[in-house]
């Protein structure tokens, strides 16, 4: 599934049920999970071209949450992850008026 570093490789399409499998989590929690990462993909857009920071290190704190399958600690990372993303496209926003 990914490299020798845990990470997904480029283009790797993520399978609900592969990943449910490898991280130990029923597929309903997985799919959840998914659901809200596409949510965020809304934003990912943004916040990439404009490279916010600290993007890439809160996506492995919550990846590591997941695996360490703490699912309270990842849900308050992603909710914090989410805010920043917010907070981030509305600052762009406010500087092009």
């Amino acid at each position: 599934m990914g490299s020798s570093h845990g990470e997904l490789e480029g283009r790797t399409k993520i399978v609900e049920e592969k990943l449910a499998s490898e991280l130990v989590f029923s597929q309903t929690p997985m799919r959840n999970f998914i659901r809200r990462l596409e949510y965020e993909a809304l934003s990912i857009h943004t916040v990439v071209f404009y490279n916010r920071p600290f993007l890439m290190d809160e996506h492995e704190d919550i990846y590591n949450a997941i695996k360490e399958r703490n699912a309270e600690k990842a849900q308050a990372l992603m909710q914090e992850h989410l805010q920043k993303d917010l907070e981030f496209c509305l600052h762009l926003l406010q500087r092009r008026k």
